[in-house]
């Protein structure tokens, strides 16, 4: 039987202390992985000089891990990696202490490139194909998910599947977090956010490009994002969130709308900022605080690793700093 969460700090957080002896409390999927090759450069004429480069392990779900890492809150990375770029993938995790229990695949990790030129607003982003999976593969794969799901109170389930996975493969791994009173975040776009909110997930968060592909609404000031909220609360979604870049964030909640205007920061790269949006306000609610802190604290999180190079890399005390100064409007919706 499906058991449908509610917004319950009560509910929730005995829930939580049932899991709390068997660590970690989320799990975050990332049926994509890769290998991110980061390099930060300086344009001199038609020459592009590299100030700095760095090997990371890339995907929105380990961006999520990475975060909640910084916030004290334990995780599981899950995904499929395969290959001399899984081995590196892998070795790169062990380095930053965040935990994984990746499925063995036999095709190759994909590799991508993050090219972020000082003072520019967009970087360049180069990405390989997302590899193939089989059927026993897949299987191995819901194997360990089943396996793992009791023993979690979230899962944060972000971006891209790989080629061979059913069109059904998403929204299968949602009812079964319905079957544990598992929340579930989602966090993709296209086709597959379109698949992911008929299985009702406890919260979705599309940026503005997203929300607009979804709903249909170009968004363009706030009222915009107002009109493209309604249009999501149909999905019978309990917290959606539109994150609108330098123009804060709305949220939803039951029959409330609140908007939260991003703080001014240094901006250095916007890559991981939505994932380090998505750990903040998991964190705030393992911690069992309201809907608004929980908001609050999540914009924090996501400007801040604006500041950072490292795609959802945050500093704990800054993010607090932050969560401080955001001010958040609450409206009838």
């Amino acid at each position: 039987m499906v058991r449908r969460l509610i917004w319950s700090n009560v509910s929730f957080n005995s829930e939580m202390r049932r899991k709390s002896n068997s660590q970690p409390q989320v799990l975050t999927v990332t049926m994509s992985p890769c290998v991110d090759y980061l390099y930060q450069y300086r344009s001199r004429g038609r020459l592009y000089v590299v100030k700095h480069a760095q090997a990371m392990a890339g995907g929105k779900g380990i961006n999520v891990s990475r975060s909640l890492r910084a916030m004290g809150i334990p995780s599981v990375a899950l995904g499929l990696n395969g290959g001399r770029n899984g081995e590196m993938l892998r070795s790169l995790l062990r380095k930053e202490r965040i935990e994984n229990a990746f499925t063995e695949i036999q095709a190759e990790t994909r590799a991508s490139q993050t090219l972020e030129g000082v003072g520019q607003s967009e970087p360049w982003r180069i990405f390989q194909r997302t590899p193939a999976v089989t059927r026993q593969e897949c299987e191995l794969f819901l194997r360990q998910y089943r396996k793992l799901l009791p023993s979690v109170s979230v899962v944060v389930i972000s971006g891209r599947m790989a080629d061979g996975l059913s069109k059904t493969f998403l929204s299968k791994l949602i009812n079964l977090t319905h079957q544990y009173a598992v929340r579930v975040m989602l966090d993709t776009s296209g086709e597959l956010m379109l698949s992911g909110v008929k299985a009702r997930p406890w919260m979705i968060k599309p940026n503005r490009h997203e929300a607009q592909a979804l709903t249909g609404v170009s968004i363009k000031r706030f009222p915009d994002a107002v009109r493209a909220m309604k249009r999501l609360k149909r999905h019978h979604i309990e917290n959606i969130f539109i994150t609108l870049d330098r123009d804060g964030a709305i949220g939803c909640n039951q029959n409330h709308l609140w908007y939260a205007k991003a703080p001014k920061v240094d901006h250095v790269s916007a890559v991981g900022c939505g994932d380090a949006f998505v750990a903040g306000f998991c964190c705030s609610i393992l911690r069992g605080h309201s809907f608004e802190d929980g908001f609050r604290y999540a914009v924090a999180a996501g400007s801040d690793s604006v500041r950072r190079l490292v795609p959802g890399g945050i500093c704990p005390d800054t993010v607090d700093r932050l969560s401080q100064k955001i001010k958040i409007k609450k409206y009838k919706l």
